[in-house]
């Protein structure tokens, strides 16, 4: 199934089912990494949602790994960044390497003064709660997983990292259990659970 037919069909179908404590995709397993030609035809909104997915699970996991908070904010200031990359970029490359690349560079580059900060538990409402449209709260969710599906992949395993690839789409829908939950009690920063607890659960 392509990246443009799987969400086309969430508002249809969902792409996951819920189960406690988080949940297991549908028989067509998780959507693999995007590439940047994947994403010819989708609007600007919704590729600026995709690397803001990434750019703040980028800087989420560099503030909790280094605990360099100065570089985390510059990663975080990096949206028009990592956009422009999607827009640039070589349709046959991975999107959140690519993107990954080009924060990198922006934040090394000394006269770059760009600094952002981390959404928060105030913005799940924005995000996860209507305030976007549904392909926007998918994209976002997409950039989170490409981003985390390659660190751990890196830094663990293929296994661990498709497993945590699997769980952290489940929130691309809101029609699951995990969902609900968490726009009950969203996590502060708001990237933390969704990094996190699929990251420990797959660890087990």
């Amino acid at each position: 199934m392509t990246i443009k037919r799987l969400i086309a069909s969430l508002g249809m179908t969902g792409i996951a089912a819920a189960v406690i404590p988080m949940a297991q995709a549908q028989d067509e397993g998780p959507i693999p990494a995007v590439y940047i030609g994947d994403l010819d035809g989708f609007s600007t909104a919704e590729k600026m949602a995709y690397a803001i997915g990434a750019v703040q699970t980028m800087a989420y996991m560099e503030a909790t790994t280094s605990e360099d908070y100065a570089l985390a904010a510059c990663i975080a200031g990096q949206e028009r960044v990592a956009y422009q990359t999607l827009i640039a970029g070589d349709a046959d490359d991975l999107a959140a390497i690519e993107i990954e690349a080009s924060v990198q560079e922006a934040c090394e580059n000394e006269t770059n003064e760009s600094t952002g900060t981390l959404l928060r538990a105030s913005d799940a409402d924005e995000w996860f709660g209507g305030g976007r449209s549904e392909t926007e709260r998918a994209m976002f969710v997409l950039g989170l997983s490409d981003i985390t599906f390659f660190r751990v992949y890196t830094r663990v395993d293929e296994e661990v990292s498709t497993c945590v690839r699997e769980m952290t789409q489940v929130i691309m829908t809101a029609d699951n259990a995990f969902s609900e939950s968490f726009l009950e009690a969203p996590s502060d920063p708001l990237v933390e659970d969704l990094v996190d607890k699929p990251v420990n659960v797959c660890l087990e």
